[in-house]
């Protein structure tokens, strides 16, 4: 929801979610979740610690070259395997 901002001209707004974006937002993040567990799992549980060293390291590579940083660090899901054990 864009509302208008402290200037007359309307050259600044503020943005705001909305009850509908917010429920949008839950359905998105809850599918993405499914989604991690459903690929996570098919990785044989004894691989997949060295999966997830790899992603790190990519991840940390890929930072590091300033060329695309990334918002969530793959240790994110190095915790939802520690939380299934």
């Amino acid at each position: 929801m864009r509302l208008r901002g402290a200037q007359a001209d309307g050259r600044a707004a503020m943005v705001r979610i909305t009850a509908e974006g917010r429920k949008t937002r839950k359905l998105i993040d809850e599918l993405m979740r499914q989604r991690s567990e459903q690929i996570v799992g098919t990785i044989p549980e004894r691989e997949r610690n060295s999966v997830f060293k790899a992603l790190q390291l990519l991840n940390g590579a890929i930072e590091s070259s300033g060329c695309c940083p990334l918002n969530t660090p793959v240790s994110g899901l190095v915790k939802i395997e520690e939380k299934k054990k």
